[in-house]
């Protein structure tokens, strides 16, 4: 589901090498999919009308269904939230969770979709100084722990599945090798569950490398050599901080793209998940990890041609080095950054996408 995420290919040619390859529909797929956006807030629906342009400039088949974040009550989000099986979604902060009458929190919108696994991929972009190392790492955390108590059996199913979705994405991504990052003792049997599992799945697959790290040593070791972990897989309170650590290497949260996977829907996002409500008044937020995400969101919709020249544009922005954002020391406004990946979208690609213009992209609100 996740394999080819940020297709791993186009990260380890050379500059502009980039390969081309023909997507043949499976039978019975609407040319025309429906997704959910719903663009947060704080710096939120800057970033989502971006990811919102690109499309619109790409004539990009697909229906969008605007989810206003202002209407999601808690207890009545799964109505809108649930009317197609992918969501965009810009960035939402838990500081709303025990303020019921107010509205959802991104934690709580995990949990009424079913989301098991969260994961992020944390990359090396061209032109991002980054001492020259070359970083594809994808970090795999249960979703949703600690709402209330579970039995035994029930976290075992849980980390049973976790570890066979690890695995499956290290299959289908040629990733040779599994961490898991865990702080399992005497008091913490969660921890235990999660490693019984771990090793259970590594057992059953010794083409796969598997290796359990302390958190506090493995996050030493991925400061030091992050460019040697192909594939973290981490409890839910392990995760957030080996996210961090990630994120912060490669150049920031804003860089980094998201999703969350339940069985039946997925969820993409900026890594991080922050609001950022300092750059709404200047402009000034760096929409690249959401716009990433959406091309994540694009595959999962069967539209893995417009999700390839959206890469390769986000990828050739940063080639030149006076296109940056504030948080990269630049002064670009989010807007004159998306001008210039919209500007930097092949031509002649752009050309042929544009000819399904009976199908061009649709937005309800």
């Amino acid at each position: 589901m996740y394999a080819n995420s940020l297709t791993r290919n186009l990260l380890k040619t050379s500059k502009r090498s980039y390969t081309s390859a023909t997507h043949i529909l499976n039978p019975g797929i609407s040319r025309t999919q429906s997704v959910s956006v719903c663009p947060g807030e704080g710096v939120g629906p800057q970033i989502v009308d971006s990811v919102l342009e690109i499309f619109e400039h790409l004539n990009v088949p697909l229906n969008v269904k605007m989810v206003e974040y202002a209407s999601l009550k808690r207890g009545k989000a799964n109505s809108s939230l649930r009317e197609n099986k992918n969501l965009l979604l810009g960035p939402i902060s838990n500081k709303m969770f025990e303020e019921r009458d107010k509205g959802v929190c991104h934690q709580q919108i995990l949990k009424e979709l079913d989301i098991f696994a969260s994961v992020l991929n944390a990359i090396s972009i061209p032109g991002v100084d980054i001492q020259g190392k070359d970083i594809d790492t994808l970090i795999i955390k249960q979703a949703c722990d600690g709402f209330g108590v579970e039995c035994k059996k029930a976290r075992q199913e849980k980390y049973k599945k976790l570890a066979q979705y690890a695995l499956n994405n290290a299959l289908m991504s040629s990733r040779g090798k599994i961490h898991a990052f865990h702080n399992a003792n005497m008091d913490n049997p969660h921890h235990e569950d999660f490693l019984i599992e771990m090793r259970k799945m590594a057992e059953r697959n010794s083409g796969i490398g598997y290796e359990e790290l302390y958190l506090a040593d493995g996050a030493i070791e991925l400061i030091k050599h992050m460019e040697d972990f192909e594939l973290i897989v981490t409890p839910s309170n392990c995760g957030l901080g080996t996210a961090s650590i990630a994120m912060s290497i490669v150049g920031g949260h804003q860089l980094v793209p998201s999703i969350h996977i339940g069985d039946e829907y997925s969820i993409f996002e900026q890594g991080g998940n922050k609001p950022e409500e300092d750059k709404v008044k200047d402009n000034s937020a760096n929409p690249t990890g959401l716009i990433l995400s959406a091309t994540m969101m694009l595959r999962q919709a069967n539209l893995p041609c417009y999700s390839d020249l959206i890469e390769r544009a986000i990828f050739a922005t940063y080639e030149d080095s006076e296109v940056r954002t504030p948080d990269l020391g630049g002064n670009y406004s989010t807007q004159e950054f998306t001008n210039k990946v919209m500007s930097n979208i092949e031509t002649k690609s752009t050309f042929r996408a544009g000819q399904v213009q009976e199908e061009k992209l649709a937005i309800e609100f």
